[in-house]
């Protein structure tokens, strides 16, 4: 493999990950219109659903005000061919935890409910259906494939035979819930507002 000569990297022997370079792809902004273009607009609802499962603060999202509030688009980049547009996920290096498994992989984070991924612009392409199938393809996800991704987790990167295992029924266990909060987190006050608004127009 051929790496970039650059004089900040530096490559040493053991378990390494790589990503693919994407040509001609731009990155989310507040006013792109090429949402409206989105080839599959439902992966959306999937870009959502797997930013919460995970827990993946380096793409969240929240106008809201939420401790957490990151603005972060150039990890959602758009790729456009002569029709439609696809949707790309990038750099998920900030999922699941910010410091260390050991330290915050409990309880706590199984079942915090806080949204992530959810900038203002998808709101007007995420719908109820669109979210029950994400949600659904989290919960048809083979637990002894997910099992076994966590044990595959290099040693040499500080991974146990314990901390794979608590990580697998962390993971398990915040997928199974999802569903009981999450559509209510996404949709209830939006549509509540919405319903006011009609009240007030009549």
């Amino acid at each position: 493999m051929n790496l970039p000569n650059h004089p900040m990297l530096q490559v040493q022997s053991g378990p390494a990950f790589c990503s693919k370079w994407e040509e001609m792809a731009t990155s989310l902004s507040p006013n792109s219109a090429l949402l409206k273009k989105l080839r599959r607009p439902d992966d959306i609802a999937k870009l959502v659903v797997l930013d919460t499962w995970l827990r993946n603060k380096d793409r969240f999202a929240d106008d809201g005000g939420n401790p957490f509030d990151v603005m972060n688009y150039d990890n959602v980049l758009l790729k456009q061919d002569k029709r439609k547009v696809e949707l790309m996920a990038i750099d998920h290096s900030h999922a699941l935890v910010e410091t260390t498994l050991d330290d915050e992989l409990d309880q706590a984070w199984v079942e915090e409910q806080v949204v992530y991924g959810r900038f203002s612009q998808f709101d007007h392409f995420l719908n109820r259906k669109m979210l029950g199938s994400a949600l659904a393809a989290v919960e048809r996800i083979d637990r002894t494939t997910l099992r076994r991704v966590c044990e595959g987790v290099p040693r040499a990167w500080g991974m146990t035979d314990g901390l794979s295992e608590r990580l697998f029924t962390c993971l398990d266990e915040r997928a199974q819930r999802l569903e009981s909060w999450l559509p209510a987190a996404i949709f209830d006050q939006y549509e509540l507002q919405f319903d006011q608004g009609e009240a007030a127009d009549e």
